[in-house]
This record gives structure tokens, sequence and C-alpha cells, in this order.
């Protein structure tokens, strides 16, 4: 674990390095582009339309067709509007990452569904903090959403299997 985590973390510098030897010697910033393409996710691949990378993003970024490396937050911040993005970007992520954790020390009483999706939530700003590329944001969101869901509509089973008369 300890080895692969290493890794990981010294391909993501490395990931960042070469993001700001691109941007903006070689292409401009993309200005939003990621976000677009995060919205876009929602259509089936074969019907989404592509949003065009500048030749030496691409190149730099996605050197395969078939392979994608996970991009820090601090990567597609920084392509995407250099380093005010980068500390927008965390700024906003710090903001949220506060919030979620003082809604998880209140000591209030509070249903199940609303305890897993906090808890979701503190494991996605993590996982976003190591992969913030569209795709892997969209599965993030897919998959807080999907525990959150679970977790209310087994709620909702229950409370309805309350109600009803016991059977003999």
């Amino acid at each position: 674990f300890a080895h692969s985590y290493a890794i990981n973390t010294a391909d993501g510098v490395a990931l960042i390095a070469l993001g700001e030897h691109v941007v903006p010697a070689r292409a401009q910033p993309e200005l939003g582009k990621e976000f677009l393409r995060l919205a876009l996710q929602v259509i089936p691949s074969g019907a989404r339309p592509k949003l065009a990378t500048a030749p030496a993003i691409k190149a730099a970024i996605y050197p395969s067709t078939t392979d994608a490396y996970a991009q820090p937050m601090q990567l597609v911040a920084y392509l995407q509007f250099e380093l005010p993005g980068v500390v927008v970007a965390f700024l906003l992520v710090g903001a949220a990452a506060a919030e979620v954790d003082r809604l998880l020390l209140m000591q209030s009483q509070r249903r199940l569904s609303t305890l897993l999706l906090l808890v979701a939530l503190a494991t996605a700003i993590s996982l976003l903090l190591r992969n913030a590329a569209a795709p892997s944001t969209a599965d993030t969101i897919v998959e807080v959403v999907g525990i959150w869901a679970v977790a209310l509509s087994a709620e909702r089973e229950r409370a309805r299997g309350e109600r009803l008369p016991a059977m003999r």
C-alpha cells in the first residue's frame, strides 16, 4: 500500500510539473472546458460531443487513447485557469470539506441516509483531490448519489413496513 501510494503521489507531482511546463508556454488555458466536459458526461459516450484539447496539452496529459492519467485537482484547475484556478478550486474544496466536517460533528439526531451522504461526500472530496478530470468526477458524483439513494430507499421501505399491520 505504501509503495502504491508513493508512486501515485509521485505521478501526481510529475503531472502537475508537466502541466506547468505546457501551460501557458505551449498552450493556452482551457478556460472551463473541463466543467463543460463534466456537464456532457450525462450524454452516452457515442453521442457525446468531443471537446478539442490543445495539441500540446493532449500530447502531455493524454499520451494514449486507451490509458489516462489520474489528474490531481491542482493539474485540472491549472490547465483550466492557471494559478488563479488552483487558488479558487482549493478555496471551494476547503469550504466544502469544512462544511461536511461541521455537519458530521453536529450532535443532532440524523437519519441514516444523511449520515451516509456526509460520509460519502467526505470520501468523495479526497477522491476528487486525486483525480478531478471530468470522467472521474462524474463517477464520484454517481457513487455519492447512489449511496444516498439506496440509503433513502431503505429508510422509506422500513417506514412503510412499520406502518403495515403485523401479519399472523
